[in-house]
């Protein structure tokens, strides 16, 4: 039987540095936050998302 694995992907914080939310920067048509998403579907049951927003 497989074990369950959740994947938390955190998308939050200040962005001091940047000045804008990296999580929907775009990189090939998508946002970063997209491509997380997708990339642990494969590898997860579950997603949770963990933002300020």
């Amino acid at each position: 039987m497989a074990i369950p694995i959740n994947t938390i992907i955190l998308s939050g914080g200040k962005s001091k540095r940047m000045g804008v939310d990296k999580a929907l920067l775009f990189y090939k048509g998508k946002s970063f936050l997209e491509h997380l998403i997708e990339v642990s579907k494969s590898i997860s049951q579950n997603q949770i998302i963990v933002s300020d927003n």
